[in-house]
């Protein structure tokens, strides 16, 4: 399948850029909102100085002689996605001050995604990629992207913790990754009880994923996502309106997956390893209850006084075998919780991490790359909140010793995965919505990918010397 993918991928690519640049290609002019620019023919049609807006400007035969586009700011990577699907088949380039800088590429293709696009059978507007350009990192920036919203557009019931576990192994495969994956019993058999446990009300079995991939002697990072292939919530339901788009609650094993499979693309010299607790958090005879008290790999005990707290309960298990290899970086990605995006809103993504360098990197980095970060406190005086009653932990802060404490749930909920973490790891837990919920220039509404482009820019800057 993944093959496949990226097979119409790559024809889909070879439609839409070229490396040869025709004489009859028509440049694009980039103009920013405050230029308001001296320019007879812009006057004439009275050119809307106003975001992603553009204009066609004709020659003396009335045919296209050049494109001119307008943008809030030169550095906007989605300036090309408002653009591209409309433009009519033909060769562009860019022009001016713009014609070197990646981002806007990437854009240009992001344009013209569409969920379930037809690769083959479209005719799409062509931009030259000037020789300055690094095509292999684009075209599979791309890829990763896309990789990533396909995944998390998938229906559930097409998205099993066992079909997730299939396209893992798939793209483990692409790369000649080590695969392993324990299903079901196989869980409680390697003790991952933590995983097996959300994931025992369900029909399908629940699944622990591991890719191994790279050189021992290079430095050694572990991805971790949160796979939760469908969450109603457990026997603690979720309302209607919060159910409605919880076939992404596994857009984090989606971005560990596509962050893995760009890593890998571009033979960055790293040991990488991917952990995915993968299961589906259902409602039946045999699901977790409230008060449950289950065991974790690291051997610490749960109360579960929150069935739909079952995000951190996966991740817990995964963790602890992370850092039972004491790696130069554990990175996590979960859609992990509410208060987040009460913090933040949509377009911004929380971070987590316990090394303060790391912390003011990814902060600048992330305005650089324009995939908005914002870090939030692991404040340890909360951590009061999350001793259990009968057990050494409860996994939510809101129905343990204070149940009046509903706030700060994006931090309790990254102080219970620190947790299961060695005091000496480095560590950062990205707490991302997963989907975009309007349709915006080169992000359709649906699966989208967020922090990984500030992250894979502090890994380049780090690891690609």
């Amino acid at each position: 399948m993944m093959k496949e993918k990226f097979s119409q991928i790559d024809i889909f690519l070879s439609k839409i850029y070229t490396t040869e640049k025709s004489l009859s290609s028509l440049p694009i002019y980039i103009i920013e909102e405050k230029d308001k620019i001296d320019d007879s023919w812009l006057k004439k049609i009275n050119f809307k100085f106003k975001s992603y807006h553009f204009e066609y400007v004709p020659n003396t035969n009335g045919d296209i002689q050049a494109i001119y586009s307008c943008v809030d700011a030169l550095n906007n990577q989605w300036t090309l996605s408002a653009l591209s699907s409309q433009l009519p088949c033909h060769t562009y380039h860019l022009e001016d001050k713009v014609q070197n800088c990646l981002s806007y590429y990437y854009g240009w293709a992001m344009g013209m995604y569409q969920q379930n696009l037809s690769f083959f059978d479209t005719s799409f507007a062509c931009l030259y990629l000037p020789p300055s350009i690094n095509k292999k990192e684009l075209f599979e920036k791309i890829k990763s992207t896309l990789l990533i919203r396909e995944l998390i557009n998938q229906p559930a019931a097409q998205l099993t913790p066992v079909a997730l576990k299939n396209v893992s192994q798939e793209i483990a495969c692409l790369h000649q990754a080590d695969f392993t994956a324990y299903v079901g019993q196989e869980l409680l058999d390697q003790n991952y009880p933590s995983i097996y446990a959300v994931g025992q009300g369900s029909h399908h079995p629940a699944a622990l994923i591991d890719i191994k991939w790279g050189q021992p002697n290079h430095p050694k990072i572990t991805l971790i996502g949160k796979g939760i292939t469908f969450d109603t919530g457990g026997l603690n339901l979720k309302s209607d309106t919060g159910m409605r788009l919880m076939k992404k609650d596994m857009a984090g094993a989606a971005h560990v997956l596509g962050l893995a499979h760009l890593l890998m693309a571009m033979n960055f010299p790293i040991q990488l390893r991917v952990l995915i607790p993968a299961a589906e958090n259902a409602i039946s005879s045999t699901a977790l209850r409230p008060y449950d008290v289950i065991q974790t790999r690291k051997g610490k005990t749960v109360e579960i006084t929150h069935t739909d707290a079952e995000g951190r309960v996966v991740l817990a298990d995964a963790l602890w075998e992370a850092s039972s290899e004491n790696p130069d970086l554990i990175i996590d990605f979960a859609t992990l919780t509410g208060s987040a995006r009460q913090a933040l809103g949509p377009d911004i993504s929380a971070f987590f991490t316990n090394d303060a360098v790391l912390q003011t990197d990814l902060l600048n980095l992330s305005r650089e790359a324009q995939d908005p970060l914002w870090p939030l406190p692991l404040w340890q005086p909360y951590k009061k909140y999350l001793k259990g009653r009968t057990a050494d932990l409860c996994n939510d802060a809101s129905s343990g010793l204070a149940s009046e404490f509903t706030m700060a749930g994006a931090i309790t909920a990254a102080l219970y995965l620190q947790e299961f973490i060695q005091e000496n790891d480095r560590w950062v837990h990205f707490d991302i919505l997963g989907c975009q919920l309007i349709n915006e220039p080169g992000r359709p509404e649906g699966g989208t990918a967020v922090g990984i482009w500030a992250l894979y820019a502090y890994l380049k800057k780090t690891y690609l010397k």
